[in-house]
């Protein structure tokens, strides 16, 4: 882990242009590390459970053969150096305050209907959903941007689909159509970027993840 901090730490910045244009884009380094920590969390024995469950903070995680959606995205997401569970938690704590680069009413309080609880608001895909925009509408330099979904999306990109209504989804696109996810029994890869409602997307890229999180949180 500390290997992995150090290089993107190294990293002066891993830019994008999702939504823009790809001509500029110099983050395959970054790409791979995502890529490469989605094929290692390949295991088709992980049970699917998506069921409230004490866990430590930070760094905390429900039983290593057991998991949902969004506990297969944390964990990648762990293995490059990003904590979900503590970037998420201190957002809610933040929530109440406005967003000045929000000044629609919706995202005055975006959290305003969630007690804070560091055992289950990171695995809720919609609270994602709710945390990636806000870092991309409220911060100079997000680490999650918003990509256009009609546009093809790079490997690494992080996708919330709808399965049906209400029903929330999320995975990380490797390649193509591939995506890694649990949907059912197991951490997988298959080809299913298009098999349901894409909702939203979100690449990750610079400023490095511990420079941002001293810019946001001290």
């Amino acid at each position: 882990m500390k290997r992995v901090i150090m290089m993107l730490m190294m990293m002066v910045s891993v830019c994008s242009v999702w939504g823009q244009s790809n001509n500029n884009y110099s983050g395959p380094t970054l790409e791979k590390m995502i890529v490469e920590a989605c094929y290692n969390r390949v295991n088709p024995n992980i049970t699917y459970d998506a069921g409230y469950c004490k866990i430590d903070y930070p760094m905390g995680d429900v039983p290593a053969d057991r998991g949902c959606c969004s506990d297969a995205v944390i964990r990648v997401l762990r293995d490059i150096g990003i904590d979900l569970q503590e970037m998420v938690h201190k957002d809610i704590m933040l929530g109440t305050r406005p967003l000045l680069a929000c000044p629609d009413s919706v995202w005055a309080n975006p959290y305003k209907n969630i007690k804070p609880d560091t055992n289950i608001d990171h695995r809720r895909v919609w609270t994602l959903l709710k945390f990636f925009r806000i870092q991309n509408r409220q911060y100079a330099s997000p680490l999650f941007r918003t990509c256009k979904i009609n546009k093809p999306l790079r490997p690494g990109t992080i996708v919330i689909w709808e399965l049906w209504p209400g029903q929330g989804h999320i995975g990380i696109v490797v390649d193509g159509e591939n995506v890694f996810h649990q949907i059912g029994y197991g951490q997988e890869i298959s080809e299913d970027l298009h098999s349901y409602k894409i909702v939203a997307a979100f690449a990750i890229f610079g400023p490095v993840y511990n420079d941002l999180i001293k810019e946001i949180y001290e």
